[in-house]
This record gives C-alpha cells, sequence and structure tokens, in this order.
C-alpha cells in the first residue's frame, strides 16, 4: 500500500498535463501602464507568457490591436486602478504593427512591430532581415543590414566602399527606384530551411506527448506491482 501511495504522488501532476493542456499559458501582450492624476501612462510592452488575459470591462480605457494591413486584431475595453502603476495582458498576435491606447481625449499608439513574426509572408517587413528571414528579404536587398561579403552580389545597405562586390555606381540606380530599394516586395519561394519560426504551443505539445508516455508507463507498472503483492 505504501509503494501503491508514492505511485499515486508521481502520477497526479502527470495526468494534470494530459488531461488539462488548456491550462497552460498562453502568448500574450504584457503592457506596463500607470494612471497618474487622470491621464494613461505607457511605460513598456513586452511579450511573454500569461496565466490569463485582463478582465474584460464595460467601459474604460479602449485597448486595441491593429495589424499590418491597419485591420483591427483585437478591441476591448479595461478598468484602470485608481491611481498608480498597473499590468493588463492581451492576446498576443504575431502580425500585430501597433497597440492604440485611448482613455478620454488621451490616445497612445504603441509600436509593437518588433514584436511581430511574419516571416513567411514573402514580404520584406520593417523589422526583418535577410539574416532572420531569409525567404522575405532578397540577397543584398535594402533591409537596414549591411553584408560586407565578396559574394559577387551588392548590398546597397552598405555605405560606399562598404561592401567589396559594390562600385560608386553601384548607388546611383538606389536613389530611384525609392525609400525601399525597391527589393522589400519581392522574395524568393520560402523553403524548408525557411520556414516559419515555430509558436510556443506547438513547442509544449511534444512535452505533453511525453508527459502522457511517462503517465501510462507507470500506471502499467503500479498495476504489475499490485498484481504481484496480490498473490
Amino acid at each position: 500500500m505504501k509503494a501503491m501511495a508514492i505511485f499515486v504522488l508521481l502520477l497526479t501532476p502527470l495526468l494534470a498535463l494530459c488531461v488539462f493542456p488548456a491550462a497552460t499559458a498562453a502568448e500574450a501582450f504584457h503592457l506596463e501602464l500607470a494612471h497618474i492624476d487622470g491621464r494613461l501612462l505607457f511605460s513598456g510592452v513586452s511579450a511573454q507568457e500569461a496565466a490569463a488575459f485582463h478582465e474584460p470591462a464595460a467601459a474604460g480605457a479602449l485597448v486595441r490591436v491593429i495589424g499590418f494591413d491597419g485591420a483591427i486584431l483585437y478591441d476591448g475595453f479595461f478598468a484602470l486602478p485608481p491611481y498608480g502603476p498597473f499590468t493588463i495582458d492581451i492576446p498576443y498576435f504575431k502580425k500585430a504593427k501597433a497597440i492604440l491606447l485611448k482613455f478620454g481625449e488621451q490616445v497612445l499608439e504603441v509600436n509593437v512591430a518588433h514584436l511581430a513574426d511574419t516571416c513567411g509572408n514573402l514580404l520584406c517587413e520593417q523589422q526583418e532581415s535577410r539574416m532572420d528571414c531569409p525567404a522575405d528579404c532578397v540577397q543584398s536587398g535594402r533591409d537596414d543590414v549591411c553584408e560586407m561579403l565578396a559574394d559577387d552580389a551588392c548590398d546597397l545597405d552598405c555605405k560606399i566602399g562598404g561592401d567589396p562586390d559594390c562600385s560608386k555606381a553601384s548607388y546611383a540606380p538606389a536613389a530611384k527606384t525609392g525609400e525601399d530599394g525597391g527589393n522589400r516586395k519581392e522574395a524568393p519561394m520560402a523553403t524548408p530551411d525557411t520556414a516559419e519560426k515555430t509558436s510556443p504551443e506547438s513547442q509544449r505539445i511534444p512535452l505533453l506527448i511525453i508527459a502522457c508516455i511517462a503517465a501510462g508507463c507507470l500506471i502499467i507498472l503500479a498495476v504489475l506491482l499490485l498484481r504481484r503483492n496480490q498473490k
């Protein structure tokens, strides 16, 4: 009986992971705010896991998530404390460009493009470069990253003399192609090596499978030991 009690203690957390996988944390925009002298103040934003999102309110301050295409990805209200700093967690969207905060006549726009994950849409976005998203940003294209490589491709992000493949004449056409050099709209087809980043949710699935397998093995072992003790 003592052995069975030990097995039960070991199985309880493993079975909880198998039966209640939805209880795991979800990715969220974590906003650090403050309510001072009747004004809403912003101090920081990050993308992190949250056990729960903020409690929606019928009125108060408006929070809106806007995508790169201008679409509204999230819209809701949240209540402010009487005074002082506070935080809220709202759902994370990998294609979010900005978070709009409105409190009375006050409007704050928070740039979250640096937290986006748009790799794979065949557009070299502002926060992307060939280093972190070769599927979208073409080699030697305008991506704000200078690659000083002797690869027979002139990188126009480098200053004159920075890339050995560039001549002074190479920079003349770049001034006529616009701010993005005409390269941010073109990209090669995505390959398996340039696939989209794995989401935290998909990374947790193998762990749940391993936990379930371990729980099953312990159950089988417990049954065998119980039968052995009964003989």
